[in-house]
């Protein structure tokens, strides 16, 4: 029974910092694609 539950411990572990690694990198890509923008609107507005 320890056996078990030690082992259901491990996969949820596993399945929350899975979650965690997606929902960081959509932040990432989000960030990238602000500061991307940011960085366009910028240069087209100087020229």
């Amino acid at each position: 029974m320890l056996d078990r539950a030690t082992s259901e411990i491990a996969r949820e572990k596993d399945s929350a910092i899975e979650e965690v690694r997606k929902e960081f990198a959509g932040l990432a890509v989000t960030a990238a694609e602000r500061i991307v923008e940011r960085s366009l609107d910028a240069k087209s507005h100087s020229t």
